[in-house]
């Protein structure tokens, strides 16, 4: 089955356009740690026309990338793919308000002080309720995502501004939220770092603001859950961001807005 599948992949290689034929791919395989929880660390290091795909089946790792960024993957692989513990971080969201519209193309326009609309439309919102599962390798980050896609883009503008974390006259055309958590584990105590976080698209492509000063650490016994919400956070601003995060931008009322944190240390990633 794994040649089979392999197979499959190289013919998709094949019916690309010719430029993209430039790139090569490469099959990386893991032993210490689950491929999906190793996509993110290596898509930090390929280049703009790179991608990486897991396979979780054969514990593998399909990049596709000029050659130079293979042999960064590679490299990274040797230091990453250690034993660790996998800790699994599951977070129950309740109360979250927010938007829900169209607008694809929406920008956020400080020079014109205004919004600028182009063709298409395109539907945000955010999530009033559900849960995810994160698996996190200890030390490592990993995103969770509340909204995607929002068309009201000046509120994050106007915070990530006030506080110097964008560079003057960027447009901002759709804007997606979260958190960064950040588990690791200390004997039978987990403490997990939780950054508030949004990603942008403007023009030059996208870009990325964390909130390292609205940043809170929780200490999570293992396999219990503990709570965040706006009390987590020490100071006005703080809270604001939180509030900001958690309703989406679209001023609607937070203050019953939390998240319910649990985490497990798994050291067998298999089960």
């Amino acid at each position: 089955m794994r040649r089979v599948w392999l197979v499959l992949v190289w013919a998709v290689v094949m019916v690309l356009p010719l430029g993209a034929q430039e790139l090569e791919v490469r099959v990386f395989q893991l032993f210490n740690r689950p491929a999906e929880a190793t996509v993110e660390p290596v898509r930090m290091v390929l280049s703009p026309a790179g991608t990486v795909v897991p396979d979780p089946r054969t514990q593998t790792l399909i990049v596709r990338d000029d050659s130079e960024a293979l042999l960064r993957v590679g490299d990274l692989l040797r230091h990453l793919d250690v034993p660790a513990p996998l800790i699994r971080v599951t977070v129950g969201f309740n109360g979250s308000t927010g938007q829900s519209g169209q607008g694809a193309g929406v920008a956020w326009d400080p020079a014109r002080d205004r919004l600028l609309a182009g063709a298409g439309a395109r539907q945000a919102g955010v999530l009033t309720t559900g849960r995810q599962d994160l698996l996190v390798m200890s030390g490592e980050e990993a995103r969770l995502v509340l909204a995607r896609d929002l068309v009201e883009v000046r509120p994050y503008w106007t915070l990530a501004r006030d506080r110097g974390l964008i560079p003057p006259g960027v447009v901002f055309r759709q804007v997606s939220t979260g958190f960064v958590v950040r588990p690791r584990a200390v004997g039978e105590q987990i403490t997990v770092e939780v950054v508030p976080w949004f990603s942008y698209l403007g023009p030059d492509g996208p870009g990325d603001v964390r909130f390292t000063e609205a940043a809170t650490t929780l200490r999570v016994p293992d396999g219990q859950t503990v709570e965040l919400a706006g009390t987590s956070f020490q100071t006005e601003p703080s809270r604001r961001v939180f509030g900001l995060i958690m309703a989406g931008g679209s001023g609607s009322s937070w203050e019953s807005a939390n998240l319910t944190l649990s985490a497990r240390i798994q050291p067998d990633w298999s089960k």
